[in-house]
């Protein structure tokens, strides 16, 4: 009998999915045999023992001391027994409880943050997002680091690291709202459409078409982005046109990132010229295609030919959370408040206060609960 064990992690009966986890160390060997993906997507098929396909899948791997893999499969009950069949005709055993994913202390409470990782895995917008809270749910991840630290005590290296990374992992689950702002006729409207990847907003020669704000999540490289795009900013003598000006000039300043256009033969702006905090905003060249062979200072783009398209997310993204993003074998707090309780560690320990009772209060209070 091969070390693998298979079983269901949703109740009987017919759903919207279902989920089945095959775990072992011989786990990776009945996934060689019954799984078929294309390069390194989730998205695959599990084959029978004749190569017939019982079910398109959806694999993530779980973190952990073990190999384990999660299945999701589409919610027929007759699909998800046939896919506990076929891996138990591979080798697996039948699991009779799930409950050893959901540890629990001493006093057999169940672990806060784990919790509140699990809790959130459903509302994840990317694969990479759903394998962050994975990772961060198990041992491995901030879970098992705020365990350790709660029987072991906090070392401040540890937790300058934690929050160092924590505005990457929080970015993993909540947008950073970005605002494309510029004069009138900078391409702000079409740029949105571009980076959208379908058209929400119309766009026209005539100044001032854009006078509500339009807003449209996307999602780049696993991390979560708010658009938005709205008035020109110019002074007009339209009462309705003015009230956009305003409600963009308000959207600027609230943005994490304000990207400001210059059109071809525009006056160069200074990052935060509008009002806004020089380091969270970025100055770009748009309309690029008009003026190719013209000379500018930083990134232009075009949102005709697509030049500069893919090297604007990236510069986004590296304003927003630096160039190092990659968060994979990290411990990483993923909630605002696994944020504040780190500074608050950090406070009491620098006054040599009673690190035990916070850590404590943590586990017991409403604090990082879902918001």
């Amino acid at each position: 009998m091969s070390d693998a064990t298979v079983e269901t992690l949703t109740g009987a009966g017919r759903a919207a999915i279902h989920a089945v986890l095959l775990s072992g160390v011989d786990s990776p060997s009945i996934l060689d045999q019954a799984f078929r993906g294309t390069g390194l997507s989730p998205h695959g098929t599990v084959i029978g023992a004749e190569g017939e396909i019982i079910d398109d899948v959806i694999v993530i791997e779980w973190p952990g001391a073990e190999p384990r893999f999660l299945f999701t499969l589409h919610g027929s009950p007759l699909i998800r027994d046939r896919i506990i069949e076929r891996f138990t005709e591979l080798g697996a055993s039948r699991a009779s409880s799930c409950a050893h994913l959901w540890s629990q202390d001493g006093a057999g409470q169940r672990l806060k943050i784990r919790d509140e990782a699990l809790q959130a895995l459903p509302h994840a917008v990317s694969k990479e997002a759903c394998a962050f809270l994975l990772e961060q749910s198990s041992e491995l991840g901030f879970s098992g680091w705020f365990e350790r630290a709660a029987s072991k005590g906090v070392q401040r290296d540890e937790l300058d690291q934690l929050l160092r990374w924590a505005p990457i992992g929080i970015g993993m689950l909540q947008p950073a709202r970005i605002v494309l702002a510029g004069p009138p006729n900078a391409g702000k409207s079409t740029l949105f459409n571009v980076l959208y990847g379908e058209e929400r907003v119309l766009t026209s020669q005539q100044p001032g078409t854009t006078r509500d704000l339009i807003e449209g999540e996307v999602c780049w490289c696993g991390f979560p982005i708010q658009l938005v795009d709205g008035a020109g900013l110019r002074s007009s003598a339209a009462e309705v046109e003015q009230e956009g000006v305003r409600r963009m000039k308000r959207a600027m300043e609230e943005a994490d990132l304000v990207v400001y256009l210059i059109p071809p033969g525009g006056s160069v702006a200074l990052p935060g010229h509008h009002g806004t905090a020089p380091e969270r905003t970025l100055v770009i060249h748009s309309r690029r295609d008009e003026d190719p062979e013209g000379v500018v200072e930083g990134l232009a783009v075009s949102s005709v030919t697509g030049e500069g398209i893919v090297a604007l997310q990236q510069q986004i993204l590296h304003q927003l959370y630096g160039s190092d993003r990659n968060l994979s074998g990290r411990a990483c707090p993923f909630l605002p408040a696994h944020q504040e309780m780190l500074v608050h560690i950090g406070s009491t320990l620098d006054a040599k206060g009673d690190l035990g009772a916070l850590l404590r209060q943590y586990g017991t209070s409403e604090m990082g609960g879902p918001r």
